[in-house]
C-alpha cells in the first residue's frame, strides 16, 4: 500500500491512499484519527477485531466513540447516519463471537447517550462508561450526601436488554468541579501545585514510587 501525507497549519492532517483519506483530525490537526469513511480503514478494523477474537479475546474498548464516527469535514461521507458504522462493527463482531462485548467511551449529555446503545434491541455498543455517574460519585464524597448521585442515576437512559452502564473511579472534570468553594478541586487539590490548568488534578504517586521519588506529576 502506498500512502502520501499532507499537512498545513490549521488544517486537518490527511493521510491518503488511492485518493481516499485514511485518517482525519476531528479534534486537532496534529492528533489524527482513523477515517471510517474509507472502506479500506473499515476493512482493516474488521481484520484486527477478527484476529483477536480468534486468539480468544472477548471484548474491546472503543475510545472517544463520538469522534470515531464524526464525519464533519470528510469528503465522501460513509453514510448519512454515522451510527451505521457502529451497527456494522457490532454485527461483524457478534457473527464471529456471540458473547463478545464492545465497551464504549461516550462523554455526552444524558439525552444523547441512548443513541450509542442503538435501537430498543441494542444493536450498537453493549456497555457505556457512565461519565455522569463518575462525576456525581465524587460530588457525593465532597458534599457528604447522595443527592448528586441519585440525580445522576435518574438522568441516565435505561439501557436496552443486555446493555449495561459501567461506573468506574475515573474522574472527568466539569463545571461542577470548578465552581464553588466546596467543589472537587477545593476538596481533593486544595494546593494550586496539585492542579493542572486550575481544572484538573495531578496524579499523586505514593512515596515509594521509584520513577518519581513521590510527589505530584
Amino acid at each position: 500500500m502506498k500512502a502520501s501525507s499532507s499537512r498545513q497549519p490549521g488544517k486537518h492532517l490527511v493521510l491518503r491512499q488511492a485518493h481516499r483519506p485514511l485518517v482525519h483530525a476531528p479534534l486537532y490537526h496534529d492528533q489524527p484519527d482513523l477515517s471510517i469513511a474509507n472502506p479500506v480503514v473499515r476493512d482493516e478494523i474488521h481484520k484486527v477485531i477478527g484476529f483477536w477474537l480468534v486468539l480468544g479475546l472477548s471484548g474491546f474498548r472503543v475510545d472517544a466513540v463520538p469522534f470515531l464516527i464524526e464525519q464533519e469535514g470528510i469528503e465522501n461521507e460513509a453514510t448519512s447516519d454515522p451510527h451505521d458504522y457502529l451497527r456494522d462493527l457490532r454485527g461483524f463482531m457478534t457473527r464471529r463471537r456471540g458473547d463478545a462485548v464492545l465497551l464504549a467511551e461516550a462523554n455526552e449529555p444524558a439525552e444523547k447517550l441512548a443513541l450509542f446503545f442503538g435501537d430498543e434491541h441494542g444493536d450498537q455498543m453493549h456497555v457505556l462508561f457512565s461519565f455522569i455517574g463518575n462525576q456525581a460519585m465524587y460530588l457525593f464524597l465532597v458534599r457528604g450526601h447522595a443527592r448528586p448521585m441519585a440525580k445522576a442515576l435518574r438522568s441516565l437512559p435505561d439501557p436496552p436488554p443486555g446493555g449495561q452502564w459501567l461506573h468506574s473511579c475515573g474522574l472527568t472534570m466539569s463545571y461542577r468541579w470548578t465552581s464553588g468553594a466546596r467543589g472537587g478541586l477545593a476538596a481533593f487539590a486544595p494546593d494550586p501545585d496539585m492542579r493542572l490548568y486550575d481544572r484538573g488534578i495531578r496524579r499523586r504517586f505514593p512515596p515509594w514510587w521509584p520513577a518519581t521519588g513521590a510527589g505530584w506529576s
